[in-house]
């Protein structure tokens, strides 16, 4: 039985985690990190709940983290003391975060994505290869809903797809990343890469990447049905990572997809 930690055990997505190890065979919940003693609305008398990261790390074999990007320096430094495994599902996050967990990869196993379903690792691999097929004349556009709770636009599932689309493309992201055209007053350039974000209700996540030319529009689609999945699939990745070699991992590892 692997022990595994979660940390932002009182949020949305960290209480799913919580129930689907609870319900798992394979794993062991070990300890819970809570917010200032915010409980999770479930019975666990035996399960250490508690707001420091460190006790997360020292109970379990592995530690998997929803929680907001202002924590997650805390708990990477406490990741790295402990030289325990992690697997990161928090969005919202800076280039200054990304090469943190990109340094964190040199001595502990981490893996960092910002969707965990099985779907949308395909949909990324696909958003690179049709890109790297179509010229410029295709148009790229990227259109994502989520709930009304949700704080962090583009999402981060959003911008995933869009530097799979850059990278396919061989451009830079951020040179061509398009986020409100209100303040744009120009026409638009050939290898510009557009956000659209809705927000409202309780959906769970809807992303659509179109490639639009003159003539004709491919449009890959991705809907999120129940936010199960989410959990579902860190909790596979978490026990996938356990035993890892140090390094940064991605889903398209943990999927193992035969055309990478």
């Amino acid at each position: 039985m692997i022990k595994i930690g979660v940390l932002g055990g009182s949020g949305r997505m960290g209480r799913l985690i919580v129930q689907k190890i609870l319900e798992s065979p394979k794993a062991r919940l070990s300890a819970v990190g809570i917010h200032h003693q915010k409980p999770i609305g479930l019975d666990l008398p035996d399960i250490l709940m508690t707001t420091d990261p460190e006790e997360v790390f020292s109970h379990s074999d592995i530690v998997i983290d929803f929680t907001k990007p202002e924590a997650l320096q805390d708990h990477i430094e406490a990741a790295l003391r402990s030289t325990k495994p992690v697997v990161i599902g928090t969005t919202g996050l800076t280039d200054a975060h990304q090469i943190l967990i990109k340094e964190a990869g040199h001595h502990i196993p981490i893996l960092w994505a910002p969707n965990m379903s099985l779907g949308l690792t395909v949909m990324l691999k696909l958003t690179e290869k049709i890109a790297s097929i179509l010229d410029s004349s295709f148009d790229i556009e990227i259109l994502e809903m989520h709930h009304r709770h949700k704080t962090d636009a583009p999402s981060g599932t959003a911008l995933a797809l869009g530097k799979a689309a850059a990278k396919g493309r061989n451009i830079p992201f951020h040179e061509n990343a398009c986020f409100n055209r209100m303040e744009c007053h120009t026409s638009r350039s050939k290898d510009q890469i557009g956000f659209a974000v809705l927000r409202g209700g309780n959906v769970s996540g809807d992303h659509q990447v179109f490639f639009a030319s003159d003539e004709e529009i491919i449009t890959l689609s991705h809907r999120a049905l129940d936010r199960d999945i989410f959990a579902k699939g860190a909790l596979k990745t978490a026990l996938w990572l356990v035993g890892k070699s140090p390094g940064l991992y991605t889903m398209q590892d943990v999927a193992d997809l035969p055309w990478r």
